[in-house]
């Protein structure tokens, strides 16, 4: 019975449409049908498509990052061979943009397996192209590996050789490189990265190597002055260090005396001496004589006697002596001997060199909660009551933290512990009264409550602003529709002009000898309404003519001027 009901209800509102309205329905539907009928039977078809390869030659770590994604999208998958992973040949091309965009795979880059097949037509051109095309894949592949580094990208620029040196142009290489987020390279990756690139390229030097970032700023173009901030930093970290290391040795010793580390403040400064020294001595010992070389030298000569010079003038004078006849035998005989020793006095020579970052001077300032003491006030009631230190104790306590923290006092280092109320402290924050209780609970929930505010004035905003002008736009256009449909409407009231036409009707069939063929009803209430609209023209030509105007306007999309 519902649904007779329902198909009448169907079939009133189809009666009262126009033919322009019932070409559309119809079409709407028929539409609708074919779209139904395309879903059901293209997504329900399980068709055997063929399988393409997706990746190849990838290293292990980028296969199970694609598997992993195929798994969590259901795409079917299959591994015919290492290394080669098959999907429907029809998503393919999708899927490798879609990975793309996460970033697999990260090892894209070729590298010297390109030669694993050989090519027989290949020419010498093309073997250097692709021997220049596997450093660079393989250069890739090292700087990636480093730490600091997500991806990388290297681009090298070998010039042809040429037989004149003055003529000749070195090579050169650009490298791009995508820092991990939190990471930064240091002015020593950067060089050992240059380095990495030379090393791998003939005549290359490391000035000719330029390496820039993801947004393209340069790194490691000043190196002295990068290296030098780089040392800077570092000694400035280390002495940070060292003084909260020994800041914390001075609050674990003291704070189960003080009743917590929040009762003790240590603050220490260190002055380091990060100057490279060299220290030679050389001690020698008189006492320790050794002989080093010796040399022993002999002399032996015979011979005749040395000529005497001088003489009374004559032949004897001139000839000299005549032999055997002063000397018995005519000869002498000379020996001569001479030793030489060399003797090295023992000596003894240090060379002590220092490393950098030797401390010159310490000093530390420490704060301890001094003892709480349970006492009777005046009115009777128990209180504690601050009690500080003795200097005896005061004194202990800082040879306490001295031989805590390493002092010496040839270095000039100071050392001074002092007592202090902490709960004074704590006295004076601590709100005493109900306002100041009730203020210090509010301003916990201040951050909460400036939203709370902003939505409050957008919510009023709303309704006091957004909303009224929104009924009053609402009103408008209805005000508007209604206005134009009474002008296309006939009302009950236009009897007079409707018998009227029936009059002129009839006597129009008269003349014409149409009596008893008539006209239709619509075309009857088509000339009431042609009369009507005359009539108002003619009344009222200002307001039609804004009228149609809006009309024109709606319908092409133009601004229109008002007219008063």
């Amino acid at each position: 019975m519902d649904a007779k009901v329902f198909l009448e209800s169907v079939h009133k509102i189809y009666s009262k449409l126009n033919k322009k309205q019932r070409i559309v329905i119809a079409t709407t539907l028929v539409i609708l049908i074919a779209f139904f009928v395309f879903l059901v039977v293209f997504s329900g078809k399980k068709t055997q498509s063929e399988y393409g390869v997706l990746f190849d030659k990838l290293d292990s770590a980028d296969n199970a990052l694609i598997l992993d994604y195929l798994k969590e999208k259901q795409i079917p998958y299959r591994i015919p061979r290492n290394d080669v992973i098959e999907i429907p040949s029809e998503r393919v091309a999708e899927e490798r943009i879609e990975l793309a965009a996460r970033g697999i795979p990260k090892t894209s880059k070729v590298g010297f397996e390109v030669f694993d097949t050989n090519d027989i037509a290949a020419t010498d051109f093309t073997q250097q192209v692709k021997f220049l095309r596997a450093t660079e894949g393989e250069l890739t592949r090292t700087i990636e590996a480093l730490e600091p580094i997500f991806k990388a990208s290297v681009q090298i620029a070998n010039p042809k050789e040429s037989l004149f040196v003055s003529t000749s142009v070195p090579p050169t290489a650009a490298v791009m490189v995508q820092i991990k987020p939190g990471a930064q390279l240091s002015s020593f990756q950067i060089t050992g990265i240059k380095n990495l690139v030379s090393a791998a390229i003939p005549k290359l030097t490391p000035e000719n190597v330029k390496i820039v970032d993801s947004n393209g700023m340069p790194l490691g173009e000043d190196n002295e002055l990068l290296g030098l901030n780089e040392v800077l930093k570092q000694q400035y970290a280390f002495v940070h260090k060292e003084e909260q290391k020994k800041a914390d040795d001075i609050v674990r010793l003291l704070s189960p005396l003080a009743g917590g580390a929040s009762k003790v403040v240590a603050i220490v400064h260190l002055q380091y001496d990060f100057s490279q020294r060299e220290s030679v001595k050389q001690t020698f010992d008189p006492t320790q004589v050794l002989p080093r070389a010796q040399r022993d030298y002999e002399k032996h000569k015979v011979g005749p006697g040395e000529k005497r010079i001088g003489g009374i003038p004559g032949v004897e004078s001139n000839i000299g002596p005549v032999q055997d006849l002063d000397n018995e035998n005519g000869l002498t005989k000379e020996d001569e001997s001479e030793t030489i020793v060399n003797n090295e006095i023992g000596n003894e020579t240090i060379k002590t060199k220092f490393s950098p970052g030797e401390p010159i001077r310490m000093t530390a300032s420490v704060l301890i909660n001094g003892e709480q003491q349970l006492t009777t006030n005046e009115n009777g009631d128990e209180v504690l009551e601050y009690v500080p230190f003795t200097p005896e104790r005061i004194a202990k306590l800082e040879k306490q933290v001295q031989d805590a923290i390493g002092y010496n006092a040839n270095r000039g280092d100071s050392v001074t512990v002092s007592d202090w109320d902490f709960s004074k402290n704590e006295r004076l924050k601590a709100p005493q009264t109900f306002v100041e209780k009730a203020t210090a609970l509010i301003a916990q929930y201040i951050p909460l409550l400036k939203y709370v505010i902003i939505a409050v004035i957008i919510f009023i905003f709303y309704k006091k602003v957004i909303a009224p002008f929104a009924e009053r736009m609402l009103e408008m256009q209805d005000a508007e529709e209604d206005k134009v449909e009474s002008l296309f409407e006939v009302d009950d009231d236009d009897d007079e002009l409707t018998s009227r036409f029936g009059d002129m009707k009839k006597r129009i069939e008269d003349q014409l000898g149409l009596s008893g063929a008539g006209f239709s009803e619509d075309e009857v209430k088509y000339e009431v309404l042609l009369e009507k609209i005359r009539a108002l023209i003619q009344e009222k030509p200002e307001e039609v003519a804004s009228l149609f105007q809006k009309l024109i306007h709606d319908e092409i999309g133009t601004p229109t001027e008002r007219t008063s």
